[in-house]
């Protein structure tokens, strides 16, 4: 992610983990109406969220073939 104020990160990470924006507003200390804002088609985070998501599915596929293989790989007794 480019460099991005903080409230920005700390808005796109409450979006991926499933807060809504009215408690992602009070946690910013910004107006609802701005959250929304940001996250429309035209908005100034709906690109960042996007390649946010696509970056966290890759992380969670990277993990979860890593856990995949480690049990398949321990030897059954």
């Amino acid at each position: 992610m480019r460099k991005f104020k903080k409230k920005f990160k700390i808005a796109i990470d409450m979006k991926w983990k499933g807060f809504k924006y009215p408690e992602i507003a009070e946690k910013l200390g910004v107006s609802l109406d701005t959250v929304k804002s940001w996250f429309r088609s035209n908005g100034l985070l709906k690109i960042h969220y996007r390649d946010y998501v696509e970056d966290q599915l890759l992380i969670r596929d990277q993990e979860r073939k890593k856990a995949q293989e480690k049990y398949t790989d321990t030897p059954r007794t």
